[in-house]
């Protein structure tokens, strides 16, 4: 017989169920007998316990009302599992069965990993039943009952950020609200402690993180994604169990169109000016209006020299750099005066333009992103090429 203090150690159940399956079958033994091996079975689960942050336990529970050593109770139990959205669940452990000794409780305590299973529902599923002592109730069973105990929802940590975010140049941060950089938030959901955080590139996207055991994060991108979809995956995982991932796109200024109508070449004293107008759409496909810019020349070839054996004396031009309020971009070649020029320049020629190549520059460079002059994003890299009356990027 268990003593006392075993006897009356209960758990503190706050979901029951009360047997009624509690069978005599020899009435022939006296009333006395019969009283002492009448007893009620209970059966029950404590509430599912989070043991950390990436491990739930679920409880099942069985004990007896018998006052006299007659009954051992049983209990086989499963840990139950429903997925978000589903409209029932099912075993994700194998049965696993405990005795106790008469008077005390059976006890089974099942554990899964969160990360393995993933978010959703946990709760216990058990049968509970008790075997008489033959030898002192002959005759007495029971035939059990089961019971299903109460849920506990599990969900993933998240991440709460801009998930697109721009590639704007190494080391540009910023471009008149163009941003570089998103601030990362992690919300625990339950778990406990203070997140990991980790990254997945997939394409050619890329970011770094500010931290790696925090809260609160920053990532900054250093490449831009493969197109317009998310090929970066940010975690924050605490204690072995995952965040919902945070997918990120890194969008990049892309490129110029020229627009219709363009080059336009007109008069300018006894030289010309031939203006180019670009639309600037980002890797997503929008315009971009509200960025900085800048030009960069490459290396100058002497066409005239190559073709005539004379040295042209044309003034080198000065690299431009600007903001556009829209998403519209321009460059103007021109060349004036012209009056001692070798060659001696004109204006355009019409209905045909001269064949006469002067100089040309390559690669002539774009940049969107930023006014320091090389620095930012390439948009369009070409050669910039002096002819006799007009000028043309090809």
């Amino acid at each position: 017989m268990p003593s006392e203090s075993e006897h009356n150690r209960k758990p503190t159940v706050r979901a029951l169920l009360v047997s009624s399956q509690i069978v005599l079958v020899a009435l022939a033994w006296p009333a006395a007998v019969r009283g002492q091996c009448a007893a009620t079975i209970y059966g029950g689960a404590d509430d599912p316990v989070r043991v950390d942050s990436n491990h739930v336990m679920t409880e099942g529970q069985t004990w007896t009302s018998d006052e006299y050593g007659y009954w051992t109770p049983y209990v086989e139990a499963w840990q139950e599992f429903m997925a978000p959205g589903a409209s029932s669940g099912g075993p994700i452990t194998d049965g696993e069965v405990a005795d106790a000794d008469p008077g005390d409780t059976a006890w089974v305590e099942l554990t899964t990993i969160l990360n393995a299973q993933g978010p959703g529902t946990y709760w216990d599923y058990g049968f509970h039943w008790a075997v008489a002592n033959q030898d002192y109730c002959p005759g007495w069973y029971d035939e059990g009952f089961y019971y299903d105990g109460p849920g506990l929802t599990i969900s993933r940590p998240t991440i709460a950020g801009i998930p697109a975010f721009w590639w704007l140049g190494s080391g540009v941060l910023s471009d008149h609200g163009y941003y570089a950089q998103s601030a990362l938030t992690a919300n625990p959901n339950g778990a406990s402690g203070t997140p990991s955080w980790s990254v997945q590139m997939l394409e050619t996207g890329g970011v770094t993180l500010q931290c790696n055991v925090c809260t609160d994060n920053v990532a900054t991108s250093t490449s831009f994604s493969c197109g317009c979809y998310p090929d970066v995956t940010i975690w924050a995982t605490y204690g072995g169990f995952e965040s919902e991932p945070f997918n990120v796109t890194i969008v990049k200024p892309s490129t110029l169109t020229l627009d219709a109508g363009y080059p336009q070449d007109s008069n300018d004293q006894d030289g010309y000016l031939s203006l180019y107008q670009w639309s600037l759409t980002d890797s997503c496909g929008y315009q971009d209006a509200g960025l900085d810019g800048n030009e960069v020349f490459g290396a100058w070839t002497d066409d005239y020299f190559n073709s005539t054996g004379t040295h042209n004396n044309w003034g080198l031009p000065t690299a431009a750099q600007a903001y556009s309020p829209t998403n519209l971009w321009t460059d103007k070649i021109w060349v004036e005066p012209c009056a001692n020029g070798k060659p001696k320049c004109t204006n355009p020629q019409k209905p045909t333009l001269s064949t006469v190549a002067v100089r040309h520059n390559t690669p002539w460079t774009f940049y969107i992103g930023t006014q320091t002059f090389g620095s930012g994003v390439p948009v369009e890299s070409d050669t910039q090429q002096n002819y006799l009356d007009h000028g043309r990027h090809q």
